[in-house]
C-alpha cells in the first residue's frame, strides 16, 4: 500500500523519495490499510526512522547508542472513547458503535484486530464494575490504554533495559486539555489526562496554568532540559529518577495531580507484567515477524 502510494516496486526506490513523499505514503497505508486487510491493526501510526538511534526492532535490538526518556499519560485511549461512545449508566452491558450495540470486548475489536479485543476483555482484571456510572466505557479505555501504550511502553522499557540501554519511564497524572480534545467529553470530565494533554506542560505553553500545572511543567522541564545536559534527569528537591531495572523495577516518576513527582516501582502490574500482554493477549508486534 505504501510502496503503491510511492509507484515504488522496492526499497530502493522508496529511500530515494523525499521525506514528505514517505510521510504521505505512510499516512495512506495508515488510513487505509485496516480497511483493506484484516490483519493489519487500526488506529497504530506507522512512524519512519532516520538515523543510528533504533536500528533494528526493539523487540530484538542489543543496546541504543542513546539514553532515552518514555512517558504515558493517564487515560491515552480517551480521545477514541469519547469520540466513538457517549457516556453509559451503571450496569450497562453494550457500548453503541455507529448504531449498533457492541459487548466489551467487540468494542476492543475496533482497536486489537484478530479478536484480541474479546481475548483482553474477557480477563478477570477486566471485569466491569456494574455499579460504576459510565464504567463500561472506563473499562474500554483502561483496556485500550494498557494495550496500546502503557503496558506496550514498559514492554519496550525493560527490554532495552535488559540489554543495557538506559531508559527512564515516566506518567502523567496531570494535564491540560489540548486543542484535539477541548470537545471530547471523556476527556473534559473527572479530570482525566488524555493522549496530547501532556504536550502544553512539557513545553510550558500552557494558558493560565493552575498552581499545579505550573509546579508539574517546571518540575518536568527542569528534568528534561538537564537530561539533555548531562544525561540525568533529575531536578532540585524532587525524588531522583532512576532507569528502569526491570518489569518489577520501573523507578517511574509519576507526576502527580498535586504537580510533585513521586515514584512507582510497577504500573497496572498485573495487567502489564502479568500473563496478560504479551502473552495471553499479543501486542501488534508479536502478529508478525520482526
Amino acid at each position: 500500500m505504501a510502496m503503491q502510494a510511492l509507484n515504488c516496486s522496492d526499497v530502493a526506490c522508496a529511500r530515494a523519495q523525499s521525506a514528505d513523499a514517505v510521510l504521505n505514503a505512510t499516512f495512506v497505508a495508515y488510513t487505509d490499510g485496516p480497511q483493506q486487510d484484516e490483519r493489519i491493526s487500526g488506529g497504530t501510526p506507522w512512524r519512519g526512522m532516520v538515523g543510528d538511534l533504533i536500528t533494528s526492532s526493539i523487540a530484538t535490538t542489543t543496546h541504543l547508542s542513546k539514553d532515552v526518556i518514555m512517558t504515558t499519560v493517564q487515560n491515552e485511549l480517551g480521545p477514541t472513547t469519547g469520540y466513538y461512545f457517549n457516556y453509559q449508566p451503571a450496569g450497562a452491558t453494550t457500548l453503541d458503535f455507529e448504531g449498533t450495540p457492541d459487548t466489551l470486548g467487540q468494542a476492543e475489536n475496533i482497536v486489537f484486530n484478530q479478536n484480541r479485543g474479546i481475548v483482553a476483555a474477557n480477563q478477570t482484571i477486566y471485569q466491569v464494575t456494574e455499579t460504576e456510572p459510565d464504567g463500561i466505557r472506563i473499562m474500554f479505555e483502561e483496556i485500550g490504554t494498557d494495550g496500546v501504550w502503557r503496558c506496550a511502553v514498559q514492554r519496550n522499557a525493560y527490554t532495552l533495559a535488559g540489554a543495557g540501554s538506559k531508559v527512564y519511564l515516566a506518567e502523567w497524572e496531570i494535564g491540560k486539555t489540548y486543542i484535539s480534545n477541548i470537545n471530547n467529553e471523556y476527556c473534559t470530565t473527572d479530570n482525566r489526562v488524555c493522549h496530547e494533554d501532556d504536550i502544553e506542560l512539557i513545553f510550558g505553553t500552557a494558558a493560565n496554568p493552575t498552581a499545579e500545572q505550573t509546579k508539574a511543567s517546571d518540575n518536568m522541564q527542569t528534568r528534561y532540559s538537564n537530561f539533555a545536559k548531562s544525561g540525568i534527569p533529575n531536578a532540585p528537591n524532587a525524588p531522583a529518577w532512576q532507569p528502569v531495572v526491570s518489569a518489577t523495577e520501573l523507578n517511574m516518576i509519576l507526576v502527580n495531580p498535586s504537580g510533585v513527582t513521586s515514584i512507582n516501582q510497577t504500573q497496572h502490574a498485573p495487567a502489564c507484567a502479568g500473563s496478560v500482554w504479551g502473552n495471553v493477549v499479543k501486542f501488534d508486534y508479536q502478529l508478525y515477524t520482526v
